[in-house]
């Protein structure tokens, strides 16, 4: 049955390219540099040489469409302000180890697949994220590292108690295999800027992975009563979620491709009008108004199944008479318009905002209008509406 899974897998595995993605030329001074390594590490002295030549090879892999490592580009840098340092030396020679590994054996890294959603911004939920052995198993002493994302917000990972938020589980379908919750430096965007910092990092205990086994790390795993894991404010398509694997328990953690897990906006909170601080008299100007959940991210459109809110084209009359702004191309009628026949409603909130910023102008110093920042705006019936300086869309007036 494992020989049989182990086949499957394989259909799967990123496989070489027929052609090489390598230039002759390219490809003897990567051999070179492979030989080079092999022989002895990266020193201040040759790193220069060294670390040109992978930056060309990291490159020409990129242009495969294949993914890399998110740090590694900042770790070969041919090109350094103050001169090499034994530190960059190391880091080069880390990559190195990557680079040769996506060069000469890319179906080690297996397979992964995630639940990709959407999830609703700041919920609880329980996401997989399940991993194919690759040509290359995984012994005693290995694991993965799952580490998080600098950005994104999701709740902080804890493996101690399944009953609360946040809990992440690990297993393997081949019996006999098991897991400890670990600690593992890691430095860069999936650690620690200014040094390595703790991340979590499931150790195999027992047992040994081999090709076509599956493993699934679970975030938010709602087996043992937890709520799951809590999402990012933040609507975004790809939420990524990084998972490393130690093959032999070497030290050296090797980047997966990152899932795309999307998060979408909650329910509509109310809206807000943009427009910048001052203008020119005569001066054509961009007006735009973006509905927003409390987050202050783009709500979802359920009607359209769609993860991005309609925008509304808008048309308003000045303070000065009945001059329509454009929007979308075409002139709207006055007052305000919308593109999105389920959403009438937008069309009220919308008015109410850029009435708010029109009749707020006022002059300025040297012939200029000043349209200030929109104080809140509360109607019967509506959310609250507020002006800022960004600009979502384009409408303009004379």
């Amino acid at each position: 049955m494992k020989s049989f899974l182990a086949g499957i897998a394989a259909l799967f595995m990123v496989a070489p390219a027929a052609a090489d993605y390598l230039s002759e030329s390219g490809r003897a001074e990567v051999e070179a540099l492979k030989a080079a390594y092999r022989g002895s590490p990266t020193t201040p002295a040759s790193y220069p040489e060294r670390a040109a030549i992978a930056w060309r090879w990291l490159n020409a892999f990129a242009m495969t469409g294949a993914s890399i490592p998110v740090n590694m580009t900042t770790a070969i840098r041919p090109n350094l302000p103050d001169g090499p340092r034994q530190g960059n030396a190391r880091s080069l020679d880390y990559y190195l180890e990557e680079l040769i590994l996506l060069d000469e054996e890319p179906a080690a890294l297996g397979q992964l697949e995630a639940d990709k959603g959407p999830f609703e911004a700041r919920s609880y939920a329980e996401v997989r994220q399940r991993w194919t052995v690759g040509s290359r198993g995984v012994t005693k002493g290995g694991g993965f590292l799952v580490a998080r994302h600098f950005m994104p917000g999701y709740g902080v990972f804890q493996t101690d108690a399944p009953a609360k938020a946040n809990y992440v589980s690990i297993r393997a379908d081949r019996e006999g295999v098991s897991f400890v919750a670990d600690g593992r430096p890691l430095a860069g965007m999936h650690g620690g800027f200014r040094g390595a910092r703790p991340a979590l990092f499931f150790r195999l205990s027992a047992g040994e992975l081999q090709p076509g086994d599956v493993v699934t790390v679970t975030y938010g795993d709602q087996g043992g009563g937890g709520p799951g894991l809590q999402m990012g404010p933040a609507s975004t398509d790809f939420l990524p979620l990084p998972i490393y694997v130690d093959f032999d328990g070497g030290g050296h953690s090797f980047a997966l491709p990152i899932q795309p897990v999307a998060v979408r906006g909650t329910a509509l909170a109310g809206v807000h009008a943009f427009a910048p601080s001052v203008v020119r008299r005569g001066e054509s100007f961009e007006i735009s108004v973006r509905a927003q959940d409390r987050f202050i991210t783009v709500p979802p459109d359920r009607s359209r199944r769609s993860s991005c809110a309609p925008t509304a084209c808008l048309s308003a009359r000045s303070p000065r008479g009945p001059t329509p702004l454009t929007s979308c191309g075409r002139r709207l009628m006055n007052r305000v318009s919308t593109v999105s026949p389920s959403r009438p409603w937008m069309g009220a909130y919308a008015e109410s905002a850029i009435l708010c910023l029109l009749t707020r102008m006022r002059p300025a110093s040297s012939g200029a209008i000043r349209t200030g920042t929109l104080d809140l705006l509360k109607a019967s019936g509506l959310p609250s509406v507020s002006c800022a300086g960004l600009k979502t869309m384009r409408a303009s007036t004379s």
